[in-house]
């Protein structure tokens, strides 16, 4: 394999900055979707409706995946959680 020239090096870095904020874009989007009062997290009631909309029923795997988000233990998903 041979080495990147400077110029490839740089075209990879600003594609890996492109990436990095087009996806960091999304996750934002899509956070606000869920996040339906703007407070910048996702509350158990807000998240719990949204997993009921997506699949009925299966209360006992909402709230597993409710704890395995919810790293921090706040009943709630911040946008870190969330990523």
């Amino acid at each position: 394999m041979s080495d990147i020239t400077p110029g490839a090096q740089k075209v990879l870095n600003l594609l890996g900055k492109y990436i990095y904020e087009d996806m960091k874009l999304t996750i934002e989007s899509a956070f606000g979707i869920f996040d339906y009062d703007g407070s910048g997290e996702i509350k158990l009631s807000e998240f719990l409706d949204l997993l009921h909309r997506a699949c009925p029923g299966m209360e006992n795997e909402k709230k597993e995946i409710l704890e395995v988000m919810d790293k921090d233990g706040s009943k709630t998903i911040n946008i870190n959680e969330f990523a």
